[in-house]
This record gives C-alpha cells, sequence and structure tokens, in this order.
C-alpha cells in the first residue's frame, strides 16, 4: 500500500509505499521546506506497515491511503505495449493488487536486467500476477 503523509505546519508530503511483505520499499518527499524536513521521513518513516499508525498518530501526522491510478501504473511500469488490454487488466483487479503489481515494478525491471530478460507486456504483468513471484 501506499500512504500520504501530511503535517500542520507546513505544506510538506511524503508518500511511503509498502511491498506485499509489509515492508518499506517507496519514501518521496514534496514541498520539503529545509535539510532537516527532508531527513525526516528516513529517519522515522516505519519500515514495517504494521507501524505506520502508531507512528503517525504518535507523531500527530496526518496520512491517508493512496489509490494507485492506471497512469501511474503506465508511466512507472514503461513498456508501452497493449495500452487497452492493460487498461482492461488493471480495471478487472481490486485495489490490494494493483498497490502490489505497482509497488513491484522497480523490484521486476531490476530482476529482468539481472537474468538479461525482457519484461512482460504490461497486461501480461497484470494478469501473471509477477508480484507473487518473490515471494
Amino acid at each position: 500500500m501506499r500512504y500520504l503523509i501530511t503535517g500542520t505546519k507546513s505544506q510538506a508530503r511524503v508518500i511511503l509505499g509498502y511491498d506485499g511483505n509489509g515492508l518499506l520499499c517507496e519514501v518521496q518527499t514534496e514541498e520539503m521546506p529545509d535539510a532537516e524536513a527532508q531527513e525526516w521521513p528516513f529517519r522515522h518513516a516505519p519500515m514495517r506497515e504494521a507501524d505506520v499508525k502508531a507512528v503517525f498518530h504518535a507523531a500527530h501526522l496526518k496520512f491517508q491511503t493512496l489509490n494507485v491510478t492506471f497512469d501511474e501504473y503506465w508511466k512507472k511500469y514503461g513498456v508501452k505495449e497493449g495500452k487497452k488490454d492493460t487498461m482492461s487488466a488493471w480495471d478487472r483487479m481490486p485495489e490490494a493488487k494493483r498497490q502490489l503489481a505497482f509497488a513491484y515494478i522497480d523490484s521486476y525491471r531490476a530482476k529482468c536486467h539481472r537474468e538479461g530478460t525482457r519484461m512482460q507486456y504490461p497486461a501480461s504483468y497484470l494478469r501473471a500476477e509477477r508480484w507473487l513471484d518473490h515471494t
């Protein structure tokens, strides 16, 4: 899952993403006012998804679950083949699987690079649930 974390004292935003094992795999920062604020997520972001609520409630920060859009998936996946077919596969998936599919893209890309194989077409990646390969 991905979470948007916001505070009350600034416009700073942090996006945290967790993989299928509930481990932190993505950190994005936006509108960070200074160096101290920029370092905060890397020092305090919970490594385990199970700790998200407790950590951010204790820090008096707001957080919300982000839904991954098809356009975000399409942009991040990178292989631009069969958009209509891919959109159809995406639309049939529940949100939890969309989150997992999105979170695993970087690992899948790295695995293909290491093994010298080509990434599947984006619709095939979704239908084959490639993010389950590492579990």
